[in-house]
């Protein structure tokens, strides 16, 4: 598929070339020249003409306006602003619908017979060297997933979809902004939501039963058997419960729906912070002549000082929340402070989040144990919360948080100004 990409994209830049350019340089050297002269215009041009190039940040660049005019559309029909952030991952390697369609595909073009359960290395090979196949079958997973679950179970009304790749992730997954059908109704969830806008304990409370049972929502560890007094509680379990992967079983198939949430909940959704997650607090390092010791701002980060050269070291933070790490490097961050009751504040970028109870397990992400159980792979639902009233919504306020929703689910594509600038230097070189 990258070989029939390349082709295209080279047999249209050739068609761009002789019909769509009047006046384009015949060579490379003249191309320069004008560019050393300020004349940017063919450049201009090309960049414009990238849209058409999927992948491309042009293209993504553009994708991110028809988001807006998405947006937009559905707030000025009434139907209200996207209430719902959603992210789905792929379970490539646990999904036994992928691995029978792998087989087969093997089977047809090899005439192998393989059992890819019994071979870890030859999953991994085929997922790999066929992974139109798992990219094929999480379409169809998500679009299913819509059409019942979507609809039927979270209301969803109208939603947009980005499918991604990213190596944190695995093969693929996709952001999704959603409208349920009662965003913008007048005895909604959001309606309601702004009638107590004086509240924030009726707010919660309001929220948190819409969010239950909408979504089977919850920041809980489902317990299956607790011999522990401490916080954070411990779970046994028996071998045979050690060895069951739930992601590799249907619902359908599902024996003990109670092992089976918490086994979910357990592979998937417990998180362990590592480079991917942590980040490097503002001025990293500096000089000091202190001694060695530990200081703890509460905001920038635990400072470790290394007496051999006099430099500060600060310990990462986690950026999903999870606090800062004890010990420069490892990653070992405390997690998420227990909560014993659900409340809505302010982040650290002014918008308002649902926190939910939390009482047996600093590690667990807040989760729709509803979406889990039928996803069977990692996900996440958030609800994107409005100060306005989205019957005689404010533009502004809207703007605030779909911003920021828009920028995350568009992410990874450089602006047109950097881009022009990489493309001319390249070309420079």
């Amino acid at each position: 598929m990258n070989y029939m990409h390349r082709r295209r994209n080279q047999d249209h830049g050739n068609w761009f070339i002789k019909g769509f350019m009047e006046d384009a340089p015949p060579t490379m050297d003249d191309l320069k020249e004008r560019l050393s002269e300020r004349d940017t215009k063919f450049l201009d041009q090309m960049l414009y003409y990238t849209q058409k190039v999927k992948g491309s940040d042009a293209y993504w660049r553009a994708k991110r306006a028809e988001l807006y005019s998405w947006i937009n559309h559905h707030i000025d029909s009434g139907h209200g602003a996207p209430n719902l952030f959603i992210t789905l991952s792929c379970a490539e390697y646990f999904w036994p619908d992928i691995k029978r369609l792998l087989e087969e595909r093997i089977y047809i073009a090899t005439g192998e017979d393989v059992d890819l359960d019994l071979d870890h290395t030859a999953k991994v090979k085929a997922v790999n060297e066929y992974s139109i196949v798992v990219q094929e079958y999480f379409h169809k997973r998500v679009e299913h997933f819509m059409e019942s679950v979507g609809k039927e179970l979270l209301g969803i009304k109208h939603y947009w979809l980005r499918y991604e790749f990213a190596k944190s992730r695995g093969q693929i997954h996709c952001h999704m902004l959603a409208i349920t059908h009662d965003a913008a109704d007048v005895t909604g969830i959001m309606s309601k939501l702004h009638e107590a806008r004086n509240d924030k304990e009726l707010q919660a409370s309001l929220l948190e039963a819409w969010v239950k049972d909408r979504f089977g929502m919850s920041a809980e560890m489902p317990e299956l058997h607790n011999d522990s007094n401490e916080d954070d509680r411990t779970f046994s379990m028996d071998e045979t419960q050690r060895n069951y992967q739930p992601c590799s079983v249907r619902l359908c198939d599902v024996k003990d729906d109670t092992m089976d949430m918490f086994c979910l909940a357990s592979t998937t959704q417990l998180h362990k912070c590592s480079n991917y997650c942590m980040r490097q607090p503002r001025e990293a390092s500096k000089s000091r002549d202190d001694s060695e010791g530990e200081k703890n701002d509460g905001t920038s980060g635990r400072e470790t000082v290394n007496s051999a050269n006099s430099r500060i070291v600060k310990c990462r933070f986690c950026r999903m929340g999870a606090g800062v790490e004890k010990n420069v490097g490892a990653a070992d961050t405390p997690g998420w402070e227990h909560r014993e009751k659900t409340e809505l504040v302010r982040d650290e970028r002014g918008f308002m989040k649902l926190l939910m109870k939390r009482t047996n397990n600093t590690r667990m992400l807040q989760t729709s144990f509803d979406v889990l159980r039928v996803w069977r792979a990692n996900c996440d639902v958030a609800v994107l919360l409005y100060e306005t009233d989205l019957m005689k919504p404010d533009p502004a306020e809207i703007a605030k948080v779909t911003d920021y929703v828009v920028a995350y689910a568009s992410k990874g594509n450089s602006t047109l100004a950097v881009e022009k600038q990489l493309v001319s230097r390249f070309i420079m070189k």
